[in-house]
């Protein structure tokens, strides 16, 4: 077994949106894990709760305005390079997201790889 640095990213977006979503990171990269391609995690749908401030333009609802909206979380893992990860950011999620401010988490983590042959 080996280790891998990984950037795991995690997003939420609404549920109708999650294939599109999904379509355009894979059109920067095809979410590798070992021996198998498109890999990403997707939750069951939950509540976000937001309040667009002024000079916001929100999707969902209107300015100083608590509003919630249901949503799906989204995960997935690329290797750690610093220009990949700009790409997956800009032209991925950005370009493809529905909302102003796409809620965007990263975090580097170390990821399993079973079979040390295979490198990405």
């Amino acid at each position: 077994m080996k280790l891998k640095c990984v950037y795991k990213i995690t997003t939420f977006v609404p549920q109708d949106k999650v294939d599109c979503l999904l379509e355009g990171v894979l059109k920067v990269t095809p979410l590798l894990y070992g021996r198998y391609d498109q890999v990403a995690w997707f939750s069951a749908p939950g509540t976000e709760q937001f309040r667009p401030q002024a000079g916001s333009n929100p999707t969902l609802g209107q300015s100083d305005i608590t509003e919630r909206g249901m949503s799906v979380k989204l995960e997935f893992a690329i290797p750690r390079s610093e220009q990949l990860l700009h790409r997956v950011l800009k032209e991925g999620i950005a370009a493809y997201h529905p909302w102003e401010e796409p809620v965007i988490y990263i975090t580097e983590s170390l990821a399993t790889r079973m079979h040390v042959d295979e490198e990405e």
